[in-house]
């Protein structure tokens, strides 16, 4: 194995569900309507719209987005994992649909390092596309078969098993899912890097 690739909401960050869960709670009285918001989202994170016009849409300010930013959370297991992966000479990647800017700061935040980094934003398109997966072959260099991918999300792994990439889906223990192999924390990872 050359490279782990992880994803960040669901998987790195605690966080699954960034708009429903955690931003729309935020936002001030007579903020637009869920849908307002969450399509606003898909637009940024396709890079379709600047960051601006996302808050001017949800009805927030910069104090908002730091409010936001600094809510996310570290997956206490994540750390341990990447470390791992690079005393094994493994290179460690992250592959999600998501912002920039925002993976910029919470990088630093938590003092996360990456080998590669590909954002659907920067990239795009997102997750499950098959063109994301191959931007991110492309930019690395590096052969899906060599590549391990954990995603929070059955579907990304679908998409991403079928170019080649060797899979493992977090299960949040909310959701079924017949996808395999399943695990139940970024602990048991560690065995899989070999």
């Amino acid at each position: 194995m050359k490279a782990l690739v992880l994803d960040l909401s669901g998987v790195v960050f605690v966080e699954a569900s960034l708009i429903r869960k955690t931003l729309y709670p935020m936002l001030p009285s007579g903020a637009p309507h869920y849908d307002t918001v969450k399509a606003a989202y898909l637009n940024l994170s396709l890079g379709k719209i600047p960051e601006d016009e996302f808050w001017r849409t949800t009805g927030g300010g910069p104090e908002l987005k730091q409010r936001f930013l600094d809510s996310m959370h570290l997956n206490p297991q994540a750390k341990p994992l990447m470390d791992e992966a690079r005393r094994k000479g493994i290179l460690v990647c992250a592959l999600s649909n998501h912002v920039s800017s925002w993976v910029d700061y919470l990088s630093e935040k938590f003092s996360l390092r990456w080998d590669y980094l590909v954002v659907s934003d920067e990239a795009g398109v997102r997750k499950p596309e098959k063109e994301i997966y191959e931007i991110f072959l492309k930019r690395t260099e590096i052969s899906a078969k060599d590549c391990l991918f954990i995603d929070d999300k059955a579907d990304n792994l679908v998409a991403a098993r079928e170019l080649g990439f060797n899979c493992a889906l977090l299960e949040d223990g909310q959701r079924r899912h017949d996808f395999n192999p399943q695990v139940k924390t970024l602990t048991e990872i560690q065995s899989m890097l070999i």
